[in-house]
């Protein structure tokens, strides 16, 4: 989800798996425009060894149901 619409929504939590590259997600926003709303959630980024396995899991027993 867009970082500009997560500080609109005035989303709670952000929970991520793979940190952004440099000018991407919020750091791609003016400190102007982070700060102008006063609010910023709580971020969560899993572990990239769990979210691997997890992706991998998901997608071996989605392969097996189709073929």
């Amino acid at each position: 989800m867009c970082a500009g619409t997560i500080l609109l929504s005035r989303i709670p939590k952000v929970v991520y798996l793979l940190p952004a590259k440099q000018g991407e997600g919020i750091s791609s926003l003016s400190i102007e425009m982070i700060y102008s709303r006063n609010f910023f959630p709580e971020l969560f980024c899993i572990p990239t060894e769990i979210s691997k396995n997890a992706f991998k899991s998901f997608f071996k027993v989605r392969r097996k149901k189709f073929n």
